[in-house]
C-alpha cells in the first residue's frame, strides 16, 4: 500500500437522451471519468462531499491502493 497520484479528471458533457417527466425533474447526475492510481473509472462529482468513497471491490483491483483512513480516524464515528 502506498500513496498514489492526485485524481485526474476528464470532463464528460454528454446530454441525456432520457427525457421522462422524473428526469427532468431531477435533472442528470454529474459524472466525468477520472483516474484513480492508474485505473480508469466513472466517478460522480459532488462538491458538498467531506469524503471520497469508492466500491470495495473497486478498491482491492487497483495495483497501487490508496491509504484508507477509518470512520474514527475522520471523526465520523460516535461512541455509545
Amino acid at each position: 500500500m502506498g500513496n498514489c497520484p492526485k485524481l485526474s479528471t476528464v470532463t464528460d458533457n454528454t446530454p441525456s437522451t432520457n427525457d421522462t417527466l422524473l428526469h427532468r425533474i431531477i435533472g442528470p447526475s454529474v459524472e466525468t471519468g477520472v483516474t484513480v492510481c492508474g485505473t480508469g473509472a466513472r466517478g460522480l462529482i459532488d462538491s458538498g462531499s467531506a469524503v471520497t468513497t469508492m466500491a470495495e471491490w473497486f478498491y482491492y483491483s487497483l495495483i497501487n491502493k490508496p491509504v484508507l483512513h477509518s470512520l474514527q480516524d475522520l471523526g465520523l464515528v460516535r461512541q455509545l
